[in-house]
């Protein structure tokens, strides 16, 4: 197995953060969050943006949940 690094956190799902284990999900949760990145052009952790947009995964449901989606693309 190889070690993760403090970058590849970014990507992983909530759940193996906190178990360490792997599965289908997970990796479609990373698959989601890099396409995230590639559709809105942020990171997936972005310090520099007000604390309710730094996580882009949450940033990226609320504009969903609020009908903002066309705000989303680049």
């Amino acid at each position: 197995m190889v070690p993760l690094s403090e970058k590849d956190f970014r990507h992983v799902s909530p759940k193996y953060a906190s178990t360490g284990m792997l599965n289908e999900r997970s990796d479609m949760y990373s698959f989601g969050v890099l396409l995230m990145e590639i559709i809105t052009g942020r990171s997936p952790i972005d310090y520099s943006s007000p604390p309710s947009e730094m996580n882009l995964v949450d940033w990226f449901k609320g504009m969903v949940a609020n009908h903002r989606g066309e705000e989303l693309v680049l």
